[in-house]
């Protein structure tokens, strides 16, 4: 049986994607008690930057978002 190639790249997307969150997200704890000792960073600045990364995320995906229907979305049919 033939697997469709869209769902290869479905599941190889969604592996990146559990990749990338449990090394930015689950493990930030991990990276701040690092960083914090060996940079002598406190953890309020660490902290800041995280929040500033989410921030960033919520203020700027309507506008990707938007961007993406408007623009590459018709290219995805031809």
């Amino acid at each position: 049986m033939r697997v469709f190639y869209g769902w290869k790249m479905a599941f190889a997307a969604a592996g990146l994607q559990l990749i990338q969150a449990m090394l930015l997200y689950q493990a930030f704890g991990a990276y701040v008690a690092v960083l914090a000792t060996e940079m002598g960073w406190s953890k309020t600045s660490l902290s800041v930057g995280a929040a500033m990364l989410a921030m960033e995320a919520a203020l700027l995906g309507p506008a990707i978002g938007w961007f993406l229907d408007c623009f590459v979305a018709s290219y995805a049919g031809n």
